[in-house]
């Protein structure tokens, strides 16, 4: 072939083809690749015939490119670029002048074949930076020259210059040292430009199947993958590339964040050099510091190379494994069904952009810390917690607020009669080694005492039930929709006070032993759980039947009017003093009938207690026992001889008897038709009068009573009395009641 002598160390010619070469040869033809030695002559006839240097002939057909690794990198340039195939060989020859280049559009750079399956190159910056993203085809040539005849691969590969991606969140910001913290970073530009691969073309098994292996050759030097995370150490340390998928939302990777090691290695303590990464307030507030927060930076790849990584960067926060510290939960116990809102006083309780978690035994539910920087106003609302924060603070540093990382709060999940570790987690997986207990309780009421009240409230109720004799965070009582603050009796009920209201009507009454009143923290409903309100100004006293009877007392007294109820203890007040002389002036009331639902009755009956003297007294209902309904009608004391006058009209014999008939009828004035029966009755001998009842009425004689007689006087020593009270004044034993009249269940 014709030579060029461009110089005295240099001449050029044009190779033959393969089949000039080999044409007119006899026998089989070589096998390519196949190498033909190479002479010169300067005269056109004489040979150096020296040791000749090989010139080899390929097929480019037999040696397709089958991957682009990564397949993208930035517009400036400078990503390590690898592409895999079939017979990759440096064909550029000893003198150095030519060699293997990779062809990007019509840029042209060196490669370095790095095995037979593998070549690599630095891609160049794309001409046309200004339009932005490009995809331009990738060729390989095996000895520098970079037209289509010495090109290998048919520019199916593509190489995609883009933007690096731009981030602007991370969620969540910050997890446990540990790692293995599933984070989800969103931004733009997100794609994996990992690897771009192309089907064998071939009509040959064993290239397609040389074809496969390249595809899946793995790299000879450490290469990185395509779409990767980024966390670096700002510098200090070499970077750590973890793998990244997009997730459904084109915005939006994942990527889980390194090991312990590697985060240690990366990472440093929080403050003001990582507030503007992401905009993180958090890295300078004094109360991450204080919990030993560190953060590292994050980036994004899509290609592998942490050259073409994202210009903006974002902080990741790590905390210990000894945070959080549980101290102190309010309340510390509640239903069985759940729903009791609870507060945790602790240390390091801080928010990480992560749905935070409590855990109650094997439960786990969603949870909120407090604000930034120790907002207070969790705790405005309780005055334990503030005291429990006060006595658990130990910080040096006095800009860090007392509530700042000491809140948490969550709602508890339903559970079984147990005491059960209380926990929380700060990123939702891993929990605190921290732990308080938490106690579920079986609560029920099973009676309330007394059952209604005025609308005004006040009224002192006393609850009996289960579960009432622990508390948990505080007694309440929930009447409707208002709740009170209740006491444990030493009974083992609870007692509280009926709130005021403005309707009259049945509430339902339940209670709670850990200070919250939330349907789920509240007793059960139960129908036999109300209490009435009844609107006061609607009791009127209509009548007294009788309106007189003797100081002594005992008359049986029917109290008719309207809007009565038997709410409770009913009882009668004879006068404005509750007792005289040491004598009770508030006696049992008896009703004779009682609407179960609204718990109305037509009247009462009460029986008169002793009075010192001579009186008109105003008679006073107690529907509940406890709030008077005032009674602008009065019950008239009489002298126990009342209608003495009449003995005048009888035998001295007989005056006695008719006294005695007249004492244990008070308030009746005799007529003609029972004058003439006692006559008969005396003049048959009738035992009307007995010894027993001779000598009562002797013990009764007429008398104007003075203190001292008053408090010796007993009219009752031999006669049956209608009422007796036990040494503390309280009914020991119901009197004989008229047909139709029942004895209240109080």
């Amino acid at each position: 072939m014709p030579g060029t002598v461009h110089h005295a160390g240099a001449i050029t010619c044009v190779a033959p083809s393969y089949e000039e070469l080999v044409a007119g040869r006899s026998g089989s033809r070589p096998t390519i690749p196949t190498a033909c030695s190479v002479d010169i002559t300067l005269n056109g006839v004489d040979y150096t015939s020296r040791p000749a240097y090989p010139f080899w002939y390929y097929n480019l057909s037999r040696m397709p490119l089958a991957t682009l690794r990564p397949s993208g990198g930035g517009l400036t340039g400078g990503t390590r670029v690898n592409l895999t195939g079939i017979g990759f060989l440096d064909y550029g020859g000893t003198a150095g002048f030519q060699g293997p280049k990779c062809r990007f559009g019509a840029n042209v750079v060196p490669a370095t074949i790095v095995s037979t399956h593998q070549a690599s190159c630095i891609s160049p910056p794309l001409p046309t930076q200004a339009m932005g993203s490009s995809d331009v085809p990738v060729w390989l040539t095996f000895n520098g020259y970079t037209d289509k005849r010495g090109l290998g691969g048919d520019g199916a590969l593509q190489f995609r210059y883009s933007h690096p991606p731009i981030l602007s969140g991370l969620h969540p910001w910050g997890g446990p040292k540990a790692g293995g913290v599933l984070l989800t970073v969103r931004g733009s530009g997100f794609e994996d430009r990992r690897q771009a691969s192309t089907n064998c073309t071939l009509d040959d098994t064993l290239y397609c199947e040389l074809h496969k292996v390249a595809v899946g050759v793995e790299y000879t030097e450490d290469v990185r993958t395509g779409l990767a995370c980024v966390f670096d150490g700002s510098g200090r340390e070499p970077s750590v590339l973890v793998p990244a998928s997009i997730g459904e939302e084109q915005d939006e990777l994942t990527c889980l964040t390194p090991d312990e090691v590697t985060l240690r290695r990366l990472s440093k303590p929080v403050g003001a050099w990582c507030v503007h990464l992401g905009h993180m307030p958090q890295c300078g507030d004094a109360a991450y510091a204080a919990a030993g927060v560190l953060a590292v930076v994050v980036r994004v790849t899509v290609n592998g190379d942490v050259g073409n990584a994202s210009p903006t960067s974002l902080a990741h926060m790590l905390y210990h494994e000894s945070v959080p510290r549980l101290d102190y939960v309010e309340p510390w116990g509640g239903p069985e069904a759940g729903g009791t809102p609870v507060s945790i006083i602790g240390e390091g309780l801080l928010a990480f952009g992560s749905q935070p978690r409590c855990r109650f035994g094997s439960v786990s539910v969603p949870a909120v810390v407090g604000g930034l920087n120790g907002s207070t106003h969790a705790m405005d609302g309780s005055s334990a917690l503030r005291v429990r924060a006060y006595a658990h603070h130990a910080r040096a540093n006095p800009a860090i607020t007392i509530q700042a990382g000491r809140l948490l709060t969550c709602v508890a999940p339903p559970g079984l009669l147990s005491s059960v570790r209380l926990t929380v987690s700060l990123d939702g997986s891993r929990f605190s080694t921290s732990a308080v207990e938490w106690s579920y309780i079986d609560l029920m009421v099973t009676s309330v005492s007394p059952i209604g009240g005025p609308l005004v409230g006040g009224t002192k109720v006393q609850i009996a039930g289960w579960g009432l004799s622990s508390s948990f965070g505080g007694y309440r009582c929930a009447f409707g929709n208002a709740s009170v603050l209740a006491s444990a009796s030493p009974s083992g009920a609870l007692e509280c006070s009926a709130p005021a209201t403005t309707q009259p009507g049945r509430v339902l009454v339940r209670v709670s032993i850990n200070g919250e009143v939330n349907e789920r923290a509240l007793s059960p409903a139960g129908d036999e759980m109300q209490f009435f309100y009844i609107d006061d100004s609607q009791v009127v006293v209509s009548s007294l039947t009788p309106a007189r009877g003797p100081i002594r007392g005992g008359t049986a007294v029917t109290v008719r009017g309207a809007g009565f109820a038997a709410l409770g203890p009913t009882r009668c007040q004879f006068g404005e003093d509750e007792t005289i002389g040491g004598v009770p002036q508030i006696v049992p009331a008896w009703h004779n009938s009682t609407n179960n639902l609204t718990h109305e009755v037509n009247e009462f009956v009460c029986y008169s207690p002793p009075s010192k003297d001579f009186r008109l007294v105003p008679v006073h209902l107690m529907l509940n026992g406890q709030h008077l309904q005032r009674s602008a009608l009065r019950f008239n004391y009489t002298h126990p001889c009342y209608g003495r006058a009449s003995l005048d009209f009888y035998e001295p014999e007989a005056r006695e008897a008719v006294a005695r008939y007249m004492a244990l009828n008070p308030g009746y004035a005799l007529t003609t038709e029972q004058v003439i029966e006692i006559e008969q009755n005396l003049n048959a001998s009738n035992p009307l009068v007995t010894e027993q009842a001779l000598r009562a009425y002797a013990e009764a004689t007429c008398f104007e009573p003075d203190e001292a007689q008053l408090g010796e006087f007993s009219p009752w020593e031999d006669a049956e009395p209608p009422i007796v009270l036990d040494e503390a004044g309280n009914l020991a034993k119901p009197p004989d009641l008229p047909a139709g009249v029942h004895l209240d269940e109080d």
